[in-house]
């Protein structure tokens, strides 16, 4: 799903973007090791989505049994980078929920290089996306042109079965909008796509030129079509001022004729 939601970014025409990847049981391990209520996990998780570092470390103080165990639990969740923030993380973490969630982004990082997608990917290991139903990995995408994330996913494994089918899964979604504002901020207005057919008809046949349109919009082709019938040099002239590099023109006795237009 990284890869896949990677490779879709890609084919946009977004290039600056980074994919954020990290775990809630990096969490959860913190929750079991100070022995959060669930009021004061929520509150945990609340500063931590909002990256309100000053109030987690206010939070980790208050309920960590020293302020060494306080301070590595804050430098743990504060890591992020490449695969070399694992082995940091490793001498910080507690055996259980955040060992486990550290094995599984390393195998994840792993995959990702074999995907060939790693330089768009950074360990976030603070990372909590806003929905409770994530299990494990989490993920969010970014731009430097847009100040939310453009993505976002993860693994639910309990979700589905609310809704009578039991299935763990992995999924993601885009937001469509803020990729299409982040490709205009970085690279400009999009240019109008250029048409490469112009179908023209006189009186009468019309329903042969519609049917030729459909033909070449089945082949990919981009096709306009003059909103009203007219003679062979309107259509040409028509073709000339729009730029358009060839003319279909359906004469009233059936007959069609290709014509290519010469700057």
């Amino acid at each position: 799903m990284v890869a896949l939601v990677t490779e879709y970014l890609i084919q946009t025409g977004l290039d600056d973007f980074q994919i954020g990847i990290g775990n809630v049981g990096i969490f959860h391990g913190l929750v079991q090791q100070l022995n959060l209520s669930k009021e004061e996990a929520q509150n945990l998780k609340d500063a931590l989505g909002n990256k309100d570092y000053v109030r987690v470390e206010e939070l980790l103080m208050q309920h960590a049994a020293t302020p060494e165990e306080a301070r590595r639990a804050l430098d743990l969740i504060e890591l992020r980078g490449g695969p070399e923030v694992l082995d940091k993380a490793i001498e910080l973490a507690q055996v259980g929920p955040t060992t486990d969630a550290l094995d599984n982004l390393r195998q994840l990082y792993s995959c990702l290089k074999d995907y060939g997608v790693e330089r768009y990917i950074t360990l976030d290991l603070g990372l909590l996306r806003g929905l409770d139903y994530y299990t494990g990995l989490v993920f969010e995408g970014y731009s430097v042109a847009m100040g939310f994330p453009i993505c976002g996913g993860g693994r639910y494994n309990q979700l589905l079965a609310h809704f009578g089918y039991p299935m763990p899964a992995t999924g993601f979604a885009v937001n469509l909008e803020r990729v299409l504002v982040t490709l205009e901020r970085l690279q400009g207005p999009p240019k109008e796509p250029q048409p490469e057919v112009l179908v023209a008809w006189e009186e009468g046949s019309l329903a042969k030129a519609l049917d030729k349109v459909k033909e070449l919009r089945g082949q990919n082709i981009r096709v306009i079509t003059s909103l009203a019938e007219c003679l062979p040099s309107k259509a040409r002239g028509e073709a000339i001022s729009l730029g358009v590099p060839r003319l279909i023109y359906f004469y009233a006795n059936g007959t069609s004729e290709d014509i290519t237009i010469q700057d």
